[in-house]
């Protein structure tokens, strides 16, 4: 090819074309090879840079979380066990003002029960007193029933002797 660019291009001119892009192809692809290998090497070398320190930045977090978890775990363990002693305390305190209250209530009852066994109490008192007058009024009224039959008895078997 002589320098026109117009002119049809012989089977040399195609031959030496030819080369050129088979060597360009060939010393293209010795550098896309050795770009490859190099850019593998930086990227195993990144790669285990990255993972030595993500395994570091692990270890850290995990310490870090580690130090946090027992810290509430503490922190945790001391709120239960106050809030089970206010708790104890609490119902402790509940308790007892329910037993104080049970017991007033049940002095209550047992008062009133009491009283109307005392009101009871008197009625039935007041009804044997009765009971009692009447029996001592019929025991009075037949004995002198008694009395005047024996009089009687008396005079119908012995009768007065005429002198």
């Amino acid at each position: 090819m002589d320098g026109d660019r117009n002119s049809p291009a012989t089977k040399g001119d195609l031959a030496d074309l030819e080369e050129r892009l088979t060597g360009s192809m060939t010393d293209l692809e010795e550098r896309l090879t050795g770009s490859m290998t190099d850019l593998e090497e930086r990227l195993t070398g990144s790669m285990t840079e990255l993972e030595g320190r993500l395994t570091g930045s692990m270890t850290h977090l995990e310490e870090r979380l580690t130090g946090s978890m027992t810290d509430l775990e503490g922190r945790l363990t001391g709120s239960m066990t106050e809030l089970e002693g206010r708790l104890t305390g609490s119902m402790q305190a509940s308790q007892a003002a329910l037993e104080e209250r049970l017991t007033e209530t049940m002095r209550d009852i047992q008062t009133e029960m009491l009283k109307a066994f005392y009101g009871f109490t008197q009625t039935v008192s007041a009804r044997f007193q009765e009971q009692d007058q009447t029996e001592i009024s019929l025991k009075r009224r037949l004995a002198t029933m008694e009395d005047r039959i024996l009089e009687i008895e008396k005079r119908l078997n012995f009768p007065p002797h005429a002198a």
